[in-house]
């Protein structure tokens, strides 16, 4: 009974909580998803780094190389230079290049595509052979690789996981069967967009401020960040 009562509460809140940030963003449009390896890319940049300084990077990489093919036959210092601005950039730029090189040698393109002929756990056993390679970025990837980039993403499951609606920040799982209890299925995709949007501007993954939330009123961790910073 007291499962079914917390099941019935948090359905409540997603509810209430997919409500204010409508009223806050609006309408979403779905934007082009980014392939598996931008994905990689973007994520390993912003490990220890803003979201803002990792999308920085990631648009400098873009603009200085033509493709990732003319990234891998770079020199370890153009690329360092070009994502200067995230944390560890030096072994970020060392790592970027060994997984191009690595695809490239074993299957003569710098692209994941080919990950999507595989089974989940193959996919996940190459992808953490990477030294340095985090569990967060490799579930983005995945689930780039098997739902198009729609979908809860990690910057939902930090939103969700702050509102204490789940317990871990990496389990989808646990964030699809909260939505389909929550959701119909045409609003699930839209609800995630909203928290995404949610997440890059106001609950991001550091120095994040709380006081002008609009979810403040339903997040322990606001409240009490809040209460911490007024005491």
């Amino acid at each position: 009974m007291r499962n079914e009562t917390q099941t019935n509460e948090k359905t409540e809140k997603l509810r209430r909580v997919a409500g204010l940030l409508k009223g806050a963003y609006g309408r979403q449009r779905k934007k082009k998803a980014l392939n598996p390896l931008d994905q990689l890319v973007l994520d390993l940049l912003a490990e220890n780094s803003s979201e803002r300084r990792a999308r920085r990077a990631f648009k400098r990489l873009k603009a200085d190389f033509v493709d990732w093919n003319e990234m891998r036959v770079s020199s370890l210092k153009e690329i360092e230079l070009a994502i200067s601005m995230v944390a560890q950039a030096s072994t970020k730029a060392a790592l970027i290049k060994e997984i191009m090189v690595d695809i490239f040698s074993g299957y003569h393109m710098v692209s994941l595509d080919f990950l999507r002929d595989l089974s989940d756990a193959v996919a996940e056993r190459y992808l953490g052979h990477f030294e340095g390679l985090g569990k967060k970025t490799i579930a983005d990837v995945l689930r780039v690789l098997k739902q198009g980039g729609s979908g809860p993403t990690y910057e939902v499951a930090r939103v969700l996981r702050r509102l204490n609606l789940i317990k871990s920040s990496l389990s989808h799982e646990e964030i699809g069967e909260l939505l389909c209890e929550a959701l119909p299925v045409r609003r699930r995709d839209h609800f995630c967009r909203l928290v995404k949007t949610h997440a890059q501007r106001i609950c991001t993954l550091k120095g994040f401020t709380c006081g002008s939330c609009v979810l403040l009123l339903e997040c322990p961790t606001g409240k009490a960040r809040t209460n911490r910073l007024r005491g």
